[in-house]
């Protein structure tokens, strides 16, 4: 779910998508599920308001939507109708989002981006836009996140041993 919208992925790692898909600044609506065909092998989705992530078997992750919190991790607040490649990441194991915003646990640690009005991408102060992917912890155990989710204000990862970092 990706506020006006969703997602499914299909056994095979299709995905197809439907409702409002980018929420800004302009609408895009599809009435039925549309296949997202610039992508294959995805694992494992992320959606927020008007943006979606891909998690693919390759370890890469791929977003595409409105972008007008930088939630595509492209450096840049504009719209991407295609799937564009996160820049920076690799060796990704999950994703996870919260408003206009994803993180994601790479090979070297975890990472976040997209809007940052309460710092739940873990900036530093508040309203700091984050439109790139920015490392956010090295805290011991951190290297173990299995889980990632978020909400308008935080975002929390979940590590194998049970340990919950916000």
């Amino acid at each position: 779910l990706g506020g006006w919208h969703f997602c499914a992925r299909s056994t095979e790692g299709k995905v197809s998508c439907w409702g409002d898909v980018t929420s800004c600044p302009e609408r895009t609506e599809l009435a039925r599920p549309t296949p997202i065909t610039d992508v294959d092998h995805v694992v494992m989705l992320a959606a927020t308001a008007g943006a979606d992530c891909m998690l693919v078997a390759d370890g890469t992750v791929w977003c595409h939507g409105s972008n007008c919190g930088g939630q595509l991790g492209q450096g840049d607040v504009e719209p991407r109708i295609g799937s564009v490649q996160v820049p920076g990441l690799s060796g990704v194991t999950v994703i996870g989002s919260g408003i206009a915003t994803f993180c994601a646990r790479a090979s070297d640690g975890v990472y976040c981006w997209g809007q940052n009005t309460e710092n739940q991408v873990g900036a530093g102060s508040p309203d700091q836009q984050v439109w790139s992917p920015l490392r956010v912890s090295d805290a011991p155990g951190f290297e173990d996140v299995v889980q990632i989710v978020g909400s308008a204000e935080a975002m929390f990862a979940l590590t194998a041993a049970g340990k919950v970092f916000a």
